[in-house]
């Protein structure tokens, strides 16, 4: 079992949903989640979220961590049966489908779960920033990339000014 630095583990046990989300803003990678059956009252729920790098690697506040550790961490031996059979690994290139599928699983709750991420989104965004981006340079690289790509102000200047006169 991998070891989780105490001020991420809430952005990695409870709250990985929106870091998930906040990677995803910072990186523009792919977001990923394992669902799975663990009440037959409720249906499928989200266990974990993660985003995957553009070698399939995947991350979440811990840092880099593979889908049998996923599934170990969180589908453990104490589930019940339904649930190591239903659990499956799910992927959405964009941030309207994650949250389209979050709505989903959360189904009379859909309100609750929405104002739940509005809560948080400031916080995890603040934590990708401060924390996981100067603690993981791969991150950080994305990040200033996907920058880059999405906001032309934020590249630098390839042409050089004109001295004035």
């Amino acid at each position: 079992m991998r070891r989780i630095d105490r001020d991420v583990e809430l952005w990695v046990h409870g709250n990985c949903y929106v870091a998930a989300l906040a990677l995803h803003r910072a990186t523009g990678w792919e977001l990923g989640g394992l669902t799975a059956v663990r009440s037959t009252r409720r249906g499928a729920q989200m266990a974990h979220a993660w985003v995957k790098d553009p070698s399939g690697r995947l991350w979440d506040a811990g840092g880099l961590i593979d889908a049998a550790e996923i599934h170990a961490e969180f589908i453990t031996e104490r589930e019940k049966p339904v649930t190591h059979e239903t659990a499956r690994f799910e992927t959405w290139s964009g941030e309207a489908d994650y949250m389209t599928r979050h709505l989903e699983l959360a189904g009379d709750w859909a309100d609750e779960c929405r104002s739940w991420f509005a809560s948080l989104e400031e916080k995890a965004e603040a934590m990708v920033r401060d924390v996981l981006l100067p603690r993981h340079p791969e991150l950080a690289e994305a990040a200033r990339r996907h920058a880059e790509k999405t906001d032309p102000w934020c590249a630098e200047s390839e042409i050089e000014p004109e001295p004035i006169l």
